[in-house]
C-alpha cells in the first residue's frame, strides 16, 4: 500500500508516495480469507499472528462454524491447534491431504503423513498432530488447491525453509492478471495432487 504525503507551501505542494511496507503478508491473508470464505473485516482479530498461522484460524473457524475471534480466544488461552480442533469434533482427518510416501519422506511432512500412512483409515481418529503439523497442513491445502500447485513442489520449497506467505508470493508474482484476486474453489475442492488409497 503507497501513502500520499503533501510537502511544501499550498500553491506549491506536491505528494510524495511512501511505501508503508511489504504488500504480501496481507495479500496471503486476504487470499486465505476468500479461500475459507471469511470476511476479511474479521482478519483483524489475527493482526499479531504470524501470517503462517493465519490460514489455521481460519481453517478451524470455518470447520467448527465459529467466528474466528472465537479460535483466537482458545489459542491466546494456550490450547494447542488441534486440542483446538478436538474441542469441535474435529480430528487428523479434517487436515489430511493426499500425498504419496515418496514426496512427504524426510521433508517437514514427514511426521504426519507417517501416522496417516502407517495407520488404516478407520485408525486415524488416534492420531494426535503438534501445531507444526497443523500449520503445514492447512498451508498445503490452501497452496494446492487455491493456486493448483502439486503437492511436491509445496512440500519441496517447505523443505528448503521456505515460509508459506513466500511461496504465496512466488507464486502471485506468475499468475495471470485475469486470475489475481478472483474466488478460486473454496475448501475441499480443486487439485491436490497424487493421493495414498486407504
Amino acid at each position: 500500500m503507497q501513502i500520499g504525503v503533501k510537502i511544501g507551501t499550498p500553491r506549491q505542494q506536491v505528494t510524495v508516495q511512501a511505501e508503508s511496507g511489504p504488500q504480501e503478508p496481507v495479500s496471503f491473508r486476504m487470499e486465505a480469507a476468500l479461500y475459507f470464505k471469511v470476511p476479511a473485516a474479521e482478519l483483524q482479530v489475527v493482526r499479531d499472528f504470524d501470517d503462517d498461522e493465519v490460514p489455521v484460524v481460519l481453517f478451524l473457524a470455518s470447520r467448527a462454524r465459529v467466528a474466528p475471534a472465537v479460535i483466537v480466544d482458545l489459542r491466546r488461552k494456550g490450547k494447542g491447534w488441534f486440542a483446538i480442533a478436538r474441542m469441535y469434533g474435529l480430528g487428523a482427518e479434517v487436515f489430511y491431504v493426499p500425498a504419496d510416501d515418496a514426496v512427504v519422506r524426510n521433508t517437514p511432512y514427514g511426521r504426519a503423513y507417517g501416522y496417516y500412512h502407517r495407520k488404516p483409515r478407520h485408525q486415524w481418529g488416534t492420531i494426535v498432530l503438534d501445531d507444526a503439523d497443523v500449520v503445514n497442513l492447512v498451508n498445503l491445502r490452501l497452496l494446492v488447491e487455491r493456486y493448483g500447485m502439486t503437492v511436491g513442489e509445496v512440500v519441496a520449497l517447505r523443505g528448503a525453509g521456505r515460509k508459506f506467505a513466500a511461496i504465496h508470493a512466488q507464486k502471485r508474482a506468475k499468475k495471470p492478471a485475469a486470475e489475481k484476486g478472483g474466488q478460486g474453489e473454496g475448501p475441499g475442492h480443486g487439485k491436490r495432487g497424487k493421493g495414498r488409497k486407504h
